[in-house]
């Protein structure tokens, strides 16, 4: 019977050092100060043209919410449900949805999750970075391209 060395556990500072890597700008934080919002954990934030994303760990588990910075008007409602659901039927991640956000807008967020129970190597972490970047930006591509009069990334949203 052969021995095998157990994995390093996945931890944010590992997960940070893949994003710097692929040198990408982040912030490790427990706040947002735009809106100002208590973080339930600490949490890697990063951004990107058209969209931020908030790395954390829930046990063994990599989560990566990211949040599209265009704001349907609340009345847009339908239509955001209907893109929603489309986009949950033809991808396999990131699950998409949406809430009311302040000013009667609405804010779209995309959830992924990647489970390493048993640790992971740096290969691996970087690779699940990765990939959950590209299906973040995939999502955010479909909602500029069905909402393309939301798309106006002129002002800075931290």
């Amino acid at each position: 019977m052969t021995q095998t060395t157990p994995l390093p556990p996945v931890t944010l500072d590992r997960i940070g050092e893949a994003l710097t890597a692929l040198n990408l700008k982040f912030v490790t934080t427990s706040r947002i100060a735009d809106p100002p919002v208590a973080l339930e954990r600490t949490t890697i934030a990063t951004g990107f043209e058209n969209f931020s994303m908030f790395i954390d760990m829930l046990d063994t588990t990599i989560r990566a919410r990211s949040v599209w910075r265009g704001e349907p008007a609340a009345d847009r409602a339908p239509d955001v449900l209907h893109l929603c659901n489309d986009y949950q039927l033809q991808s396999q991640a990131p699950a998409m949805s949406f809430s009311t956000g302040v000013h009667d807008t609405l804010v779209i967020t995309m959830h992924q999750f990647h489970p390493a129970p048993a640790g992971a190597t740096d290969a691996q972490i970087s690779s699940a970075v990765t990939a959950m970047i590209r299906w973040a930006m995939q999502a955010c591509h479909t909602l500029d391209t069905t909402f393309p009069d939301l798309v106006d990334w002129s002002t800075n949203h931290g």
